[in-house]
């Protein structure tokens, strides 16, 4: 009898067990949903937009880094960070005092060679030809006179070398015949007399020379006076003119580019604009080239965004756009295509083209309280291509695509349950979709959050009796 019961209670805990993992396995296949309704809205009638998204930057009309001409020392800064300024007004100044003296010194180089191309082209005057001829007169005699002194000099030297030649001689002749005590004194009168033919020798020589010498200074004057009588007979020479002429030209030029100089140690705006930087300092050395301001010209903004080539045939120059920027989420901006690039450019492997859009300018009566469009600010722009006319729309955000089959569902809430439903669409937009078959106007739908609940064993009641093992 105990047999019979413990093979009783093993079949029934081995049916239980089967039973369990049967409703197990069913309920993995199949597991229960929970349906959680995050938002709702309503199917409706009316008009569809096509609009093409994109996004971009906002880029101003033109940003110029003022550069410093000159280097120097800076002696103003006349301006400060977003402060409005116009065109050909002065941002900053140089120190100019060395350039004024440069260009001072320039004006008397100017002058002077003015007055030389004026001496150059005088035609000589019969008076100063008359002169001319004096001279050459004047110097052809001295010539004569140097040259007739050269030859003396020349007798007088040999007949000093003679005398002394025959002094030293004779003082010889009476060393010879000399005795006794006469010996001494003609021994001596011997030296002195050959000291004295040196001596003669020395100064014959230091004769002739200062005659060559005198000579050479008479034919060289000889000379001058002839070239300067040609001169005045030939009057005003073409090079020496054309050597005045560029050296006034050269000395003009340096003086127009000092003047330049000086007008570039005025640092000028370029254009309109705003001052979004300042990049010098007063009383500080800056080197030419150095970025001294940068102005904005933001009297027109743009946005430059990059189509597709599937929607770049609907865009049009001209076309109406609108244009929310992301410091500004509640304003909406007007905007216009200005223009289409006609190459196209790739990106992220896709062919596409760069379209700007300007953003139109506040009217003038709001332009204080509108707030400010700057540079680099992230945009979103609209671009509406097509309307189609009355069709059921459904929220785009209702709408979900099923992952195996591929179905675009929504969920259509029903006495207060949503229940899954297969829909057909057309043409959407970023906000609404057209409905094509699946849903009709009036009709609520939601954005709903499926949640998957797992399988409890225990949830099932246990096995046949009621009890939970273990007593549970």
């Amino acid at each position: 009898m105990k047999r019979v019961l413990v093979w009783s209670l093993a079949l029934i805990a081995l049916g239980a067990g089967g039973f369990g993992l049967y409703r197990f396995l069913q309920a993995r296949q199949n597991p229960e949903s929970v349906l959680e309704v995050l938002k709702s809205g309503s199917v409706s009638t009316g008009d569809l937009g096509i609009t093409v998204t994109a996004s971009g930057n906002v880029a101003v009309n033109e940003r110029t880094e003022v550069l410093l001409q000159l280097p120097g020392t800076v002696t103003t800064v006349a301006v400060s960070i977003d402060q409005r300024v116009e065109a050909g007004q002065v941002l900053a100044t140089m120190d100019t005092s060395d350039l004024q003296r440069t260009l001072r010194q320039a004006e008397i180089a100017l002058e002077l060679s003015e007055l030389n191309l004026v001496s150059a082209k005088e035609t000589t005057d019969p008076a100063d030809v008359h002169v001319a001829e004096l001279a050459v007169s004047s110097a052809g005699k001295a010539l004569q006179v140097a040259r007739l002194a050269s030859r003396v000099a020349d007798v007088d030297a040999n007949a000093i070398r003679v005398q002394a030649q025959r002094a030293r001689e004779q003082a010889y002749i009476n060393l010879r015949d000399a005795d006794g005590s006469a010996e001494d004194r003609a021994r001596t009168a011997y030296a002195e007399a050959e000291a004295e033919e040196r001596a003669a020798g020395f100064n014959a020589e230091a004769t002739v020379e200062q005659a060559a010498s005198q000579l050479q200074v008479a034919i060289t004057s000889y000379q001058q006076a002839e070239r300067a009588l040609e001169t005045a007979l030939e009057g005003p020479d073409t090079d020496t003119i054309r050597q005045q002429e560029l050296q006034l030209e050269q000395a003009e030029l340096r003086l127009d580019q000092i003047r330049r100089n000086l007008l570039d140690a005025d640092v000028t705006a370029p254009h309109d604009g705003i001052v979004a930087a300042v990049g010098i300092q007063e009383g500080t050395y800056q080197s030419a080239g150095k970025s001294a301001v940068t102005l904005v010209d933001d009297g027109t903004s743009y946005v430059d965004v990059t189509i597709d080539e599937i929607d770049i045939g609907a865009i049009q120059v001209g076309q109406s756009v609108e244009v929310l920027l992301d410091a500004y989420p509640e304003l909406g901006v007007g905007g216009l295509v200005e223009s289409i690039a006609p190459a196209s450019a790739r990106v992220g492997g896709l062919v596409a083209y760069q379209v700007r859009i300007v953003l139109a300018a506040p009217p003038a009566e709001d332009a204080e309280t509108t707030p400010r469009v700057l540079e680099g600010m992230t945009a979103s722009v609209k671009i509406e291509t097509d309307t189609i006319t009355d069709v059921v729309l459904i929220p785009s955000w209702a709408l979900s695509i099923d992952q195996e089959s591929a179905e675009i569902y929504t969920y259509v809430v029903v006495d207060g349950t949503p229940e899954r439903r297969t829909v057909e669409t057309g043409r959407r937009n970023d906000e609404v979709t057209e409905v094509l078959s699946g849903v009709a106007e009036g009709e609520t739908v939601a954005l709903v959050l499926e949640q998957r609940v797992p399988f409890n064993f225990f949830a099932m009641g246990g096995p046949p009796g009621g009890r939970r093992p273990g007593g549970f």
